[in-house]
């Protein structure tokens, strides 16, 4: 009985002792509270600039996409336009070279005519010359 009686004091002594001790260190931990509250103060203020920057970046983000798809849109009516340009310019180049070919062909036609005539002409003259020697025969160009 003694024994237990002892046993009994002995643990409402730490009872006390761990009360006293709690109670000396409320203090402390009143201060670590406190720096607790300021430090979930400050993440919370650091959470919400984190947070603002990220709505920031999502917004600009936003602004680089919708540019994005425009300046592709604008790239391919651009193109479109160039490429349909092109095809004109080519059809056009085109339809010159075959108007120049006509051209052309029918210069070489014309002279192929008029050198025919000259030698038809340098003929007639010939035989005018035989059979009526002695005669000037005139022309737009002078005497022959």
């Amino acid at each position: 009985l003694e024994l237990e009686g002892f046993l009994e004091e002995e643990k409402d002594l730490r009872r006390v002792q761990e009360k006293e001790a709690r109670e000396a260190d409320f203090p402390h931990q009143e201060e670590k509270l406190g720096l607790r509250g300021r430090l979930n103060a400050r993440e919370e203020k650091d959470l919400a600039v984190a947070n603002k920057k990220i709505a920031n970046h999502s917004a600009t983000m936003g602004h680089l996409m919708e540019d994005e798809k425009r300046l592709r849109t604008e790239h391919e009516t651009e193109k479109e336009k160039l490429e349909t340009d092109l095809t004109q310019a080519l059809n056009a180049q085109e339809i010159a070279t075959l108007a120049a070919a006509k051209a052309f062909k029918e210069n070489q036609e014309l002279l192929a005519k008029v050198s025919a005539l000259e030698e038809i002409k340098g003929a007639a003259i010939s035989v005018m010359h035989f059979l009526f020697p002695g005669v000037v025969v005139e022309s737009s160009a002078g005497p022959l």
